[in-house]
């Protein structure tokens, strides 16, 4: 094996050292999960089903009237076919149980992650104005990047994540013409 392959294979291969890291948060995503989905199940046909506070299959046929076919890709959900009471609850239930299905290790965990996110992003767009908040936010953008965590971080995002407390931004101000730094670890000069 070459050194450039052998460089390569260090820099996307999984960092061996930081793998229980990786598992743990695994672990921990997946309690999550469970959390949001049965919190989800207990309330989605009240909120959002057809004799809920904001139907959402109201809002899909809307949306397909306003923009056609391009509604699917403004408003991505597995609901575009079926957005009945027993939909949205199975969708939360199954989503509980896949997340239960990672928490104990059994199954693709790429395949189950991919599941989660697919259920979890569908259920928020039913939802609505009710999951417009930062932890619904959140659990989307940790569950998108865990899919790309599954076999354990890699050296190569663990460089990417690691800032250091001053980055050069490379941006220049107006007048002075002198570059900004950017200082993570004192955030009120950021604005």
């Amino acid at each position: 094996m070459n050194r450039s392959a052998r460089l390569l294979g260090d820099l996307f291969g999984p960092a061996a050292d930081h793998r229980l890291t990786g598992w743990l948060f695994l672990k921990g995503l997946a309690l999550i999960y469970v959390a949001a989905f049965v919190s989800l199940a207990v309330q989605i046909d009240g909120l959002a089903g057809p004799d809920g506070i904001l139907p959402f299959d109201q809002l899909l046929h809307r949306a397909f009237e306003a923009d056609g076919y391009a509604a699917w890709l403004r408003l991505p959900s597995l609901f575009w076919f079926s957005a009945t009471d027993a939909t949205l609850q199975g969708a939360a239930v199954v989503g509980a149980l896949l997340a239960l299905l990672l928490l104990l290790g059994w199954g693709s965990s790429r395949v189950i992650l991919i599941l989660l996110y697919l259920l979890y992003l569908s259920l928020v767009h039913a939802a609505q104005i009710f999951t417009s908040f930062q932890w619904d936010t959140l659990l989307l953008e940790t569950g998108l990047l865990a899919i790309f965590l599954v076999d354990g971080p890699t050296r190569l995002l663990l460089f990417l994540v690691a800032v250091p407390s001053e980055v050069p931004v490379g941006l220049f101000q107006a007048r002075e013409r002198r570059p900004v730094v950017a200082r993570f670890d004192r955030p009120e000069i950021l604005f």
